[in-house]
């Protein structure tokens, strides 16, 4: 069996977004370095690495053919800012900053194209560029030291993010496996039902429908509308089954335009150029299709507007109308068309069907692929085992800027704290690895690692220090890439928005505006880039657990069409068979002019015809004596309706029991035959049983009321009887 893989394409998306955003942030650090007083040379090389950046952006927003413009423009721009200060060393120091310049480019490069020559390139003219510097004696080497590690430190940290989401498609793969093979049991059952689903949206737009326009009082069609309706119901009684082939694309506009091209009703039009395979073109077709009759039928003289739109994540279609509307909870049981030829028609390809309704006006809305349902936790026990190993590069790095900078506390205090906040790390990692954090422990978690951050900006002086004297944000990181990722979407974002508003705001009270955006920008922008990638992580899970919930709707739904194919031509044919030896001759009699179409006698046949078939059709495949005898009720002055699909062989037997001891109806006597708990029941509305009725239902009759009387095949033991 095939299973569903992501596109190269599809799997970067989430990297390539949470790149953008980091270098996005990264570009006003970049910026800040560019100064008056700056010599020719590096003004121009950094006005070439901001510019490398802002494409880097767009190639991540939406990708191009720019990688190697990018790499020539970091690669040009560094050696232009080197060279530049090292013609005119007039400070003692030449300005190097590897994270700054190059840090998200390199981080893109070796994610996204690792195999690509870009990545050499720029590596090679980065080390080129530090030798000379090194040579030139010019090199503050804590600091270039730290630069290099947390350059290293997000790469190496998104590389295990990256093993983290290849984990996370291998287990949602395997689950629907598991799942597929759980469920090949039903797979005959299911193939059944849809076979009969099939027959059921058939029948009920070409045969019903022609029965129901010829019948219904409100119909306004004239004798040769009629007549051609009978002709296209003959046809369709002795055509194939309708196609369930493998698909290909095809246009939305033209599959909705095709299918609605003979309604009678005046359509508003508003439907973009998206494709979808022919089965659901088809489906989608035949839903809209009923939807607009629906219009016709409930509010003669209205307009229907049909919306289309083609989204990344689906294809959806609005029929609206502002007619009386009616309660949908109350129809949908009983109405076909809802239930056979919209629901269950998008259902059968993995879509959805809605529908909405209001004194103002009714819309049904179509959806394909159907929407993924909520999901509270993504990560299977392989994912959450590389998730706890995501924080390390940060740990590492942690450490080694704790031990190199830590103005404000004594070492011994720093070992302190950094040996409490690690432990919470080490502790966090360990339950996600073996159970996962609970929300509340995630929430500890991200309110933990805003105390922290807050607590290092208040013991450093803003004036004296700069950027790598705040290394806690390095440790509070590591807690946000541990709580963020198997939350909802929705708390997620809240976690984010509570560390990096409250990281934000804790740095302006405490170091205040210079600091926070200039001399220690560097820090604040660390916990950004963090709670970013992390975002785009929750995001992608999200992203990637849908990809995989829709595909195997996809999949399924398609392989079962092609499952169904042989057997729908069997079933097709008999079912042909059958609805032609109902109908009798009355539909070819209409055709010809044999029979008047706006004659009351024909009229009564139509609306008896209608009824008959759509019995068979609940009870198709199986025994349809209930349609016959429910059928013989109607002639004799009942007004006989079946309010069951499909009932087990037990079900029939004592419907037909009850049926056949009922002696004839009068006008305005309704019967409505129906099951429950395992009976048969027969509810009596309308005008009241009769002496003779009420004695021949008598060993069945349960409730007797004003309103309505109840029989019960097997009967209860107590017969009730209303006060």
């Amino acid at each position: 069996m095939r299973l569903p893989r992501l596109s190269q394409h599809a799997f970067q998306r989430p990297f390539e977004l949470g790149l953008a955003g980091v270098a996005l942030l990264a570009v006003p650090r970049l910026a800040s370095d560019i100064t008056a007083d700056e010599p020719l040379l590096v003004l121009l090389g950094l006005l070439v690495l901001v510019a490398s950046q802002i494409l880097l952006i767009l190639q991540c927003l939406r990708p191009s053919r720019l990688t190697w413009l990018i790499t020539i423009l970091a690669a040009l721009g560094t050696i232009l800012v080197v060279v530049g200060e090292l013609l005119d060393v007039t400070n003692g120091s030449v300005l190097w900053r590897v994270d700054a310049w190059l840090g998200v480019t390199l981080a893109y490069l070796a994610l996204l194209h690792p195999r690509g020559r870009q990545l050499p390139t720029l590596l090679f003219a980065m080390l080129a560029c530090f030798t000379a510097v090194a040579l030139a004696g010019a090199v503050d080497w804590r600091s270039q030291l730290l630069e290099m590690l947390f350059t290293a430190a997000p790469i190496a940290l998104l590389a295990l993010a990256r093993l983290m989401v290849v984990a996370m498609i291998d287990e949602g793969i395997a689950h629907r496996c598991a799942r597929e093979v759980n469920a090949s049991v039903t797979d005959i059952t299911r193939d059944a039902l849809d076979v009969s689903a099939v027959l059921r949206r058939e029948t009920h737009d070409s045969l019903l429908h022609c029965l129901q326009l010829i019948g219904a009082p409100w119909s306004t069609l004239d004798v040769g509308e009629m007549r051609q309706l009978c002709e296209r119901a003959l046809q369709k009684l002795s055509e194939a089954p309708p196609e369930l082939g493998t698909p290909t694309e095809t246009s939305m506009d033209a599959a909705l335009r095709t299918a609605l091209a003979d309604e009678r009703c005046h359509i508003i039009w508003d439907v973009d150029q998206g494709s979808v395979p022919p089965p659901v073109a088809e489906a989608m077709g035949g839903a809209a299709r009923e939807a607009v009759r629906n219009v016709m039928k409930h509010c003669p003289g209205e307009e229907a507007t049909v919306h289309a739109r083609s989204r990344t994540d689906a294809i959806l279609v609005e029929i609206s109308d502002s007619g009386p509307g009616f309660d949908v909870a109350s129809h949908s049981r009983g109405r076909w068309g809802l239930r056979n030829s919209i629901a269950t028609r998008m259902e059968s390809v993995g879509g959805a069907a809605s529908v909405v309704s209001s004194p103002e006006g009714t819309t049904v809305t179509l959806a394909w692929p159907a929407s993924v349902p909520p999901s509270r936790h993504t990560m299977g026990p392989n994912a959450r085992a590389w998730l706890a190993w995501t924080p390390a590069p940060l740990m590492i790095a942690s450490i080694a800027n704790a031990t190199a900078a830590h103005s404000g506390l004594s070492t011994t205090a720093t070992a302190v704290v950094w040996s409490v906040l690690a432990s919470v790390v080490a502790l966090a990692a360990y339950r996600v690895r073996t159970k996962g954090l609970t929300e509340p422990q995630a929430w500890g978690l991200c309110v933990l690692a805003l105390l922290s951050i807050i607590a290092n900006d208040l013991w450093i002086d803003p004036l004296t220090t700069n950027g790598w004297d705040l290394w806690v944000p390095s440790l509070a990181g590591c807690m946000i890439i541990l709580a963020l990722p198997g939350r909802r979407v929705r708390v997620a974002l809240a976690m984010a928005t509570l560390v990096l508003g409250g990281a934000f705001a804790g740095s302006l009270l405490t170091l205040g505006q210079h600091a926070t955006f200039v001399t220690h920008y560097g820090a604040i922008m660390a916990v950004a880039t963090q709670v970013l990638m992390t975002l785009v992580l929750v995001f992608g899970a999200a992203g990637i657990s849908g990809y995989v919930h829709r595909t195997r709707q996809m999949d399924a739904a398609l392989l079962r069409r092609s499952r169904l194919a042989a057997e729908s031509e069997k079933l097709w044919h008999q079912w042909l068979l059958r609805a032609r030896q109902v109908t009798g001759d009355f539909l070819s009699q209409v055709a010809s002019h044999q029979l008047d179409p706006t004659d009351q006698a024909t009229r009564q046949e139509a609306c008896r015809l209608d009824a008959r078939i759509r019995d068979e059709l609940q009870l198709w495949p199986g025994d349809a004596h209930v349609a016959a005898v429910l059928d013989r009720m109607r002639r004799e002055g009942w007004d006989a309706r079946l309010d069951v699909e499909d009932p087990d062989p037990l079900t029939r037997l004592n419907l037909i029991e009850i049926l056949e001891a009922l002696p004839p109806g009068g006008a305005g006597q309704i019967l409505t035959a129906s099951a429950r708990d395992g009976a048969s029941i027969l509810t009596f509305t309308g005008d009241p049983l009769t002496a003779e009725q009420q004695a021949a239902i008598q060993p069945w009759m349960v409730l007797v009321d004003p309103d309505f009387t109840q029989a019960r095949n097997p009967a209860t033991p107590v017969l009730q009887r209303a006060t």
